[in-house]
């Protein structure tokens, strides 16, 4: 599944995509096999929400 923004500005599902496609989304991995990928700080998730 690859979640995008469309033109509007909203987001939207799409299913069914390829792994490249699913990749070029706006879900990013943060976790895998219980291992933090990422470690987003809350004045860098405050940020993201402020300009979304």
């Amino acid at each position: 599944m690859q979640i995008f923004k469309n033109s509007d500005g909203e987001y939207e599902l799409k299913d069914q995509c390829s792994w490249e496609e699913e990749a070029q989304g706006e879900l990013k991995e943060v976790f895998r096999d219980g291992k933090l990928l990422i470690d987003y700080s809350l004045f860098e998730i405050r940020e993201r929400l402020k300009n979304s």
